[in-house]
């Protein structure tokens, strides 16, 4: 990873963001972009606490052999780690989201026919495609949870960090989506006095060290769905709860909830 920026944020995502009303029968489905701060110098321990399976391989967070254990000694060392986190969580499956995102697909895409119609020419209009539903809330979410995740940096470092470099998972946006969000994001944080080096699009198998918000996210998404990894996900909400990360757009799960004994923070 050839990165020279001391800070690198690495972006990815787990779950569904797809909005629907779950099938009949079927599991409640959830969502979650997570932003992870790596100082440079901490890649190489942080690479150390990325799960394998016995054949030496990285585990995702939706493979199989990704069972509690390794999900909570994952937890515990990311917990340990010089890493912050900001997460944008959300409930796909839950009317009033299936709403908001029905309107703000809607209000996204009549903005974007408007912009066509003052142009006069066809290479114009281009520069105002519709949107996919998908892929405007994935970017949308990827701006809250990096924000989160900067806010979260700054708080612990008490000043916000002059020069990062990003690393995001492509998730199979096209290259005009992508650059028009590489455009805002360099836009906003200049403005708030970050510079932004490298921005890179990859994947897992070309960059592991996203695998630590694949990680983060998906086992909050798969104790959400299956309650399969409770302990684990228990200590990021307990950390969350303690200031250790950010979470935004979500409350406590149930289950922290009954930990914490029905009262939430």
């Amino acid at each position: 990873m050839n990165l020279t920026a001391p800070l690198a944020v690495l972006v990815d995502e787990a779950g569904s963001a797809d909005f629907r009303e779950p099938a009949m029968g079927e599991r409640k489905r959830a969502f979650a972009v997570c932003a992870v701060a790596v100082p440079t110098i901490a890649f190489r321990g942080l690479l150390q606490i990325i799960p394998r399976n016995a054949a030496g391989d990285l585990l995702k967070a939706s493979h199989r052999d990704f069972n509690n254990s390794l999900a909570v000694a994952f937890a515990d060392g990311l917990i340990r780690s010089k890493a912050e986190v900001g997460a944008f969580l959300v409930d796909t499956g839950a009317a009033e989201n299936i709403a908001l995102a029905n309107r703000l697909a809607k209000l996204a895409n009549d903005r974007r026919a408007i912009a066509r119609d003052v142009e006069g020419t066809e290479q114009g209009k281009s520069l105002h495609p519709e949107i996919k539903s998908h892929d405007l809330h994935y970017l949308s979410f990827l701006s809250q949870a990096i924000f989160a995740c900067l806010e979260v940096y700054s708080a612990h470092n008490h000043a916000i960090p002059s020069f990062v470099d990003f690393v995001i998972d492509t998730k199979g946006l096209d290259e005009f989506q992508q650059h028009r969000f590489v455009s805002e994001i360099r836009r906003i944080c200049g403005k708030g006095g970050i510079h932004i080096g490298q921005f890179e699009w990859k994947r897992e198998e070309d960059e592991p060290l996203l695998l630590l918000p694949d990680l983060f996210g998906g086992i909050l998404c798969r104790e959400d769905r299956y309650r399969d990894v409770g302990p684990a996900a228990q200590k990021l909400w307990d950390a969350e709860r303690a200031g250790r990360f950010k979470f935004v757009n979500k409350p406590p799960s149930e289950q922290a909830l009954k930990t914490q004994g029905g009262s939430k923070t």
